[in-house]
């Protein structure tokens, strides 16, 4: 019976120490973000070299 009362408080801490900080949030929400479009496309990777030898 004493396992209950230790898992509940561990998960208790746990929760406590992980909470959502109001500080936090707010800078997660001015920081800007993306939207559609507003990120560069990736640039495409060079073209692969031909692997056989050229006969000279």
């Amino acid at each position: 019976m004493k396992k209950i009362p230790l898992i509940s408080l561990t998960v208790f801490l746990t929760l406590s120490i992980y909470a959502c900080n109001p500080d936090i949030l707010d800078e997660e929400l001015s920081s800007s973000q993306a939207c559609c479009g507003e990120v560069p496309p990736m640039v495409p990777p060079p073209p692969p070299k031909d692997s056989v030898a050229e006969n000279n």
